[in-house]
């Protein structure tokens, strides 16, 4: 496990003009301290969400040895809090109908809406709610490496082994001869005569149903 040190040389900042707009406070109204910090004048505080609020003071604890006292405490607190069921936009559902491919009825949401971050959850009065999902930054990229190495996982006719998987599970080679056809092949418009020599053709994918 990472110490708190390197966990907090990891993390990047956010410019604090960027949490403005995100809490629609204007940007002329920011006192700047650099980047990262800003004061706010006092006027802007909304009064009737005060009322609706609860106020927590952490008024007092015993630091740990790592320094954990009361400004970490009451920071970590605001971030979580600020996660917990915050409607980030919402809409109505269109129908599409039954997908043929899945044999699922399908319906179709309009995320463009949605910023960048997350992690978020889709829900739906009466049904439930997705698993969590993000958008953009991390999430894409995190999206794009499974996706990728899922690919990988599922080629046929190489070996799969450390270091190019996470653990060496196929260290023969598998279905090396891919087809051996003498029928037209409609998708590549090819006629094999069947006096051809045969080929030992390695690619392809597993549950495929395809070769290379």
């Amino acid at each position: 496990m990472k110490s708190d040190i390197e966990i907090a040389r990891e993390s990047k900042l956010e410019p604090i003009e960027n949490i403005a707009r995100k809490i629609d406070i204007p940007l002329e109204e920011l006192e700047l301290y650099g980047k990262y910090i800003a004061k706010v004048p006092e006027r802007l505080i909304d009064d009737s969400k005060v009322k609706e609020s609860n106020l927590i003071l952490v008024t007092a604890i015993t630091p740990t040895k790592a320094g954990i006292g009361k400004t970490t405490v009451s920071i970590g607190l605001a971030l979580g809090l600020n996660k917990i069921g915050k409607k980030v936009t919402s809409g109505k559902l269109t129908e599409i109908g039954d997908d043929r491919s899945s044999g699922d009825y399908v319906y179709r949401i309009d995320l463009s809406q949605v910023p960048e971050g997350g992690p978020y959850k889709i829900v739906v009065d009466g049904y439930g709610s997705s698993y969590p999902f993000g958008v953009g930054g991390q999430f894409s990229q995190k999206l794009s490496y499974v996706s990728f190495r899922s690919l990988f996982n599922q080629r046929c006719g190489i070996q799969i082994i450390e270091p190019y998987s996470d653990f060496s599970y196929r260290t023969k080679r598998c279905h090396e001869t891919i087809y051996q056809t003498y029928y037209r092949i409609n998708e590549a418009s090819l006629i094999v005569k069947g006096n051809e020599p045969t080929i030992q053709a390695w690619g392809g994918y597993h549950d495929a149903g395809d070769a290379d």
